[in-house]
């Protein structure tokens, strides 16, 4: 492996883990937060399991490449997350999300709802979780914390169909030169009934922006939620990254168990 794709591959690792939004709180599709908490009282249990794999990077100009000069050599990355949620009252929520090496902590407030149209904001921050030796005064990537806000629109087309929209900025709580100065994640998550069956599109668009360039990608998640019960229901996706700069193409799927308490 020469020096260029093993700098980028360590830059993909950190971002990975990093590149995370802000999580915990509850969401009606794939990648947006819908702007309303659950009903006052109930709690929402949700493990998944997400797994992704990767043989080709795009460079600054957004062409592919082999991240090996081998064709035998592949990225995995395979997680497993515990997700939790609890409304406090009809317009605030607060989650947990509980990953392989972080913890991310937030809360939602609806700000708005009328007829078919909910707005909302949310805020959260991720923190290093599990066993560490942490050398305060000069943090490793993995060891630095972050913290985002953004809004979030929800909307009701109709009795079968809905579209979910978030905005997000996240920032880091020291600096350090191999981070971005920022990351920013937007996302679109439409959703149609079909009987029983709830049909899925996403898509996430991630850009970060470092001192000598920028990373990007832009991924298509389609999904299909099983609703068995009104207390549980099973989400599948798969993850498919269409275009991107600095970074690595992957494919993958993610499955999330949803339990309404």
């Amino acid at each position: 492996m020469n020096k260029a794709i093993a700098t980028l591959l360590v830059y993909c690792v950190f971002i990975g883990s990093l590149f995370s939004q802000i999580g915990g709180i509850t969401a009606s599709k794939i990648n947006s937060v819908n702007h309303a908490p659950i009903d006052v009282g109930l709690a929402e249990f949700e493990p998944s399991y997400s797994f992704s794999k990767s043989r080709k990077q795009w460079d600054q100009n957004g062409n592919l490449s082999p991240l090996y000069s081998t064709i035998d050599s592949i990225v995995i990355d395979a997680s497993f997350n515990l997700r939790m949620a609890y409304a406090l009252t009809d317009e605030l929520e607060f989650g947990c999300n509980l990953g392989e090496g972080y913890s991310n902590w937030s809360a939602k407030y609806a700000l708005y709802t009328k007829n078919n149209l909910g707005i909302g904001l949310m805020l959260g921050a991720n923190f290093p979780f599990g066993f560490a030796e942490i050398d305060t005064r000069n943090r490793t990537v993995d060891q630095i914390g972050t913290y985002g806000m953004g809004m979030i629109a929800s909307y009701e087309v109709n009795d079968k169909s809905s579209i979910d929209f978030n905005a997000q900025i996240q920032n880091y709580f020291q600096d350090n030169e191999d981070l971005p100065s920022n990351d920013i994640f937007v996302s679109l998550d439409y959703g149609h009934y079909v009987k029983d069956l709830f049909l899925l599109a996403s898509f996430l668009y991630q850009t970060s922006d470092f001192n000598n360039f920028q990373q990007n990608k832009l991924t298509f998640s389609p999904g299909i939620s099983f609703e068995m019960k009104p207390e549980y229901l099973i989400v599948a996706n798969a993850n498919f990254d269409l275009t991107g700069k600095q970074t690595e193409k992957t494919h993958g799927f993610a499955v999330a168990f949803t339990i309404t308490l």
